[in-house]
């Protein structure tokens, strides 16, 4: 855009990238016009995949600077362990707990809480009473079909619902996962401070 001409310097900030790949992740086209510097943050799976990269919290080199973040999390370590322990229990293990020296644990909160409930309305009934603190600070997240009840509530309460497939991006101080017949990392790790599993005891 011909308004970022009029800054001293545009920084982009790209994240997911691979470690590999970082020099790919650049807009040629805008370097000739414009003084840029670029932002990347290494995808979780990435996470101290190398080792020798990793051994200093700050390393220089001519064109970037490399900062390994102590806490690199947006949840906190309660859910994080659960998530984890979840991850471990599942044939296929998709995000190991990375390898990185020098790493700390994130930071603290509640453990992660369950409750069972019969049907949508019955739910919404809960969290009325129970979760109307989270008011504009909450999201469900389904696997399945949008329900008109929980729907109401979330705009009610000013609250995210939104599918499993749409999480990536998102996050929030309560995370609700309803109905789950799956274990999700992405979804669970969306929640900041408080993770609730709703689940249905007419599917028992």
């Amino acid at each position: 855009p011909k308004d970022f001409a009029k800054f001293e310097q545009t920084i982009i900030l790209v994240d997911e990238c691979s470690i590999n790949k970082m020099k790919k992740y650049t807009v040629k086209d805008l370097e000739e016009k414009l003084k840029i510097d670029y932002i990347h943050c290494i995808r979780y799976k990435n996470l101290g995949k190398k080792s020798h990269i990793l051994k200093e919290k700050v390393q220089v080199d001519k064109e970037s600077v490399f900062v390994t973040l102590l806490q690199r999390q947006r949840s906190s370590q309660p859910i994080l362990d659960y998530s984890h322990f979840m991850d471990r229990h599942k044939s296929d293990q998709n995000y190991p707990i990375p390898d990185i020296p020098n790493s700390q644990d994130s930071f603290p909160g509640p453990n992660p809480q369950w409750a069972e409930v019969k049907d949508a309305k019955a739910f919404v009934k809960y969290a009325e009473e129970n979760l109307s603190e989270f008011k504009g600070e909450a999201m469900i997240i389904r696997v399945k079909e949008e329900l008109p009840e929980i729907s109401s509530l979330c705009s009610k309460l000013e609250w995210k619902y939104c599918h499993d497939d749409e999480v990536r991006g998102s996050e929030s101080s309560l995370v609700i996962i309803y109905d789950f017949d799956h274990f999700s990392f992405e979804s669970f790790t969306r929640a900041k401070h408080n993770l609730l599993i709703v689940t249905l005891s007419d599917k028992r």
